[in-house]
C-alpha cells in the first residue's frame, strides 16, 4: 500500500523498491497493525518487482525512500515503530491478499480480534541503511521544535511524512496533521492539514516552516472550502518545486497538483487528474502517489496505491496493489499547473 519511489542501486543493476505490505496475507482492513515495509527488486523502475525480504517488520505504514548525500545514509520515513511482534500483536487470519469480512480500510463488522498491545507510536519514524539491501536500523521519532501549527494534532502534522533532500544534506518535509474538527453544531469539517517543515538533516530536529495557506498550512483548498488532502510527494522539476497529494474532491479521490517556485509559497490545482479509473470499477482512487524523476527533472513513473476487488471475496474486498504509471512524453515535460 504505497512506497517508493525505486532507486537504482548501482553495485547490482537492481531498481530497489520498499513498500508497504499489509503482513501475512492480509488485506487494508488491518492496515492499523500489519503493515510492514518490505524491499522487492527489479530490472526496471516500473517493474515488475520481485519480494526479497522484510525490511522493517510491523507496525511500519505510508513508506518511503530518501537518501542523504552528505552521510550517503539510505532512509525509510514511516509511521509506526517497526517493532509490534505476533507476542503483542496477534496475527490474523487473512488469505489472498485480503481479509474475510473486511471492506476497504474498514475491519470485519463483530469480529473478536485479538487486539494489538504493543502501544508503540504511530508518530513518524525513520530507519536507516549503508545498503539499501539492509540492516535497516531504527533512528527513532522525527523529533520537532520550536513553535507548531495550530491545527497539528499528537502526530505534529508528520503523518504521510515526504521529505525532499538537498545537496548539503537540508530537508525540507511536507506532512499531514489532522484531517478534519467540529463545527458550532458539531459536525465534521475538514481541516488545513498540509504541513511544511525544514531540518538541516535528516536525523536533526525538524521546525515548522510558514507557508501561504490557512493558519500557515501548505495550500491546498479552493475557494469553496478546504479539501481531505493527504499523501504529498515533493520533487525539484526544471523550473521550481512540485507536490502530488491524494484529494477527495466532489467526492472523487484522486491526484491533485501543487507547484512553488521557493518549495515555501504553494499554488494548488484543485482539479484531480491521474489515470483512468479501471473501467469494471475494481479499482479504487489514487493514494500514496510517488514518482520517478530524471536527473533533469521529468517525472518518468508515477506509482500510485489503489484498493481492489479482485481478491478471493470479489467485488468489494479490501486487497490493494501499488500500480506504475509511465509518462508518455518526458522530454521538456513537466507537470503544469492547466
Amino acid at each position: 500500500w504505497g512506497g517508493g519511489p525505486p532507486v537504482l542501486d548501482p553495485l547490482t543493476g537492481k531498481y530497489h523498491l520498499l513498500v508497504t505490505e499489509i503482513a501475512d496475507g492480509c488485506g487494508m482492513a488491518t492496515w492499523a497493525r500489519m503493515s510492514q515495509t518490505t524491499l522487492a527488486v527489479s530490472d526496471k523502475a516500473a517493474g515488475p518487482f520481485t519480494k526479497v525480504s522484510v525490511a522493517i517488520p510491523t507496525f511500519s505504514h505510508n513508506t518511503f525512500y530518501a537518501f542523504s548525500p552528505p552521510d550517503k545514509k539510505h532512509l525509510v520515513y514511516h509511521i509506526g515503530y517497526g517493532a509490534d511482534p505476533p507476542s503483542c500483536n496477534p496475527r490474523l487470519s487473512c488469505r489472498d491478499g485480503s481479509t474475510p469480512g473486511g471492506s476497504g480500510i474498514k475491519p470485519p463488522a463483530g469480529t473478536p480480534w485479538a487486539p494489538d498491545t504493543c502501544g508503540h507510536s504511530r508518530a513518524a519514524f525513520v530507519h536507516a541503511a549503508d545498503s539499501l539491501a539492509g540492516p535497516w536500523i531504527p533512528a527513532g521519532p522525527i523529533k520537532f521544535s520550536g513553535p507548531m501549527p495550530s491545527r497539528a494534532d499528537g502526530t505534529a502534522g508528520s503523518s504521510n511524512p515526504s521529505p525532499l533532500f538537498f545537496p548539503n544534506g537540508t530537508v525540507l518535509m511536507m506532512g499531514r496533521g489532522k484531517d478534519a474538527g467540529r463545527g458550532p453544531n458539531n459536525e465534521t469539517t475538514t481541516g488545513h492539514n498540509i504541513w511544511l517543515y525544514r531540518a538541516p538533516a535528516w536525523n536533526a530536529s525538524y521546525e515548522w516552516v510558514r507557508s501561504n495557506g490557512k493558519d500557515g498550512s501548505v495550500m491546498t483548498y479552493p475557494a469553496d472550502g478546504p479539501e481531505l488532502t493527504e499523501d504529498p510527494v515533493l520533487w525539484k522539476g526544471r523550473n521550481g518545486y512540485h507536490v502530488l497529494y491524494h484529494t477527495e474532491r466532489g467526492g472523487t479521490g484522486s491526484l491533485t497538483h501543487g507547484w512553488s517556485e521557493d518549495a515555501i509559497t504553494w499554488q494548488w490545482n484543485p482539479q484531480v487528474m491521474g489515470p483512468a479509473v479501471d473501467p469494471e470499477g475494481l479499482m479504487g482512487d489514487f493514494q500514496r502517489p510517488r514518482v520517478v524523476v530524471t536527473p533533469e527533472g521529468d517525472v518518468e513513473t508515477i506509482f500510485v496505491s489503489q484498493e481492489t476487488g479482485k481478491g478471493e471475496q470479489g467485488d468489494g474486498a479490501d486487497a490493494s496493489s501499488l500500480v506504475a504509471f509511465e509518462t508518455p512524453n518526458r522530454a521538456g515535460g513537466e507537470l503544469n499547473s492547466a
